[in-house]
């Protein structure tokens, strides 16, 4: 891929990005036509943003049955609409110390956005209080990030 890159001059970001795509895509594509065990909304979004938004009309096409394409198109519309009311500034409001656990937070209350496990503000506001109360006492480097989290984005 990059020999082809350089022969027809990309630059650096446009030869990363198909060095990207070319490394995760298939990933991303077998995680699409996963029928079991199920594969979770947020665990599909994840993939999706592993890959550079100018892969993801190629990986459409590449999606041969009509209910994977349906599933991107979900997933897609997904990571376009629902999203946490909650942000870093609300968590503040709550009382917690900003760090890198707020990150870690906010990750986690989107992914159970996502998966339709959290509806509401006053359940966003639940899941976080939960969250910092599990984590209080545990550094933000040692609480850990999914298992597809890591798979997908190669960590």
């Amino acid at each position: 891929a990059e020999n082809l890159c350089r022969h027809y001059h990309l630059n650096k970001r446009q030869t990363e990005k198909i060095i990207v795509t070319r490394k995760y895509g298939p990933k991303v594509l077998s995680l699409f036509k996963q029928k079991s065990p199920p594969v979770n909304l947020s665990e599909l979004a994840l993939a999706l943003l592993s890959l550079p938004p100018e892969a993801h009309p190629i990986l459409l096409a590449m999606l041969d049955e009509e209910w994977i394409q349906e599933r991107f198109r979900v997933t897609f519309l997904s990571l376009q609409r629902n999203k946490p009311v909650i942000n870093g500034k609300y968590i503040k409001n709550l009382g917690y110390r900003p760090g890198p656990l707020y990150r870690l937070a906010l990750n986690a209350l989107w992914r159970s956005r996502l998966d339709g496990q959290i509806k509401t503000l006053e359940e966003e506001t639940a899941f976080l209080k939960q969250y910092f109360e599990l984590h209080k006492n545990v550094p933000a480097s040692d609480v850990r990030r999914p298992a597809s989290e890591k798979e997908v984005s190669g960590a």
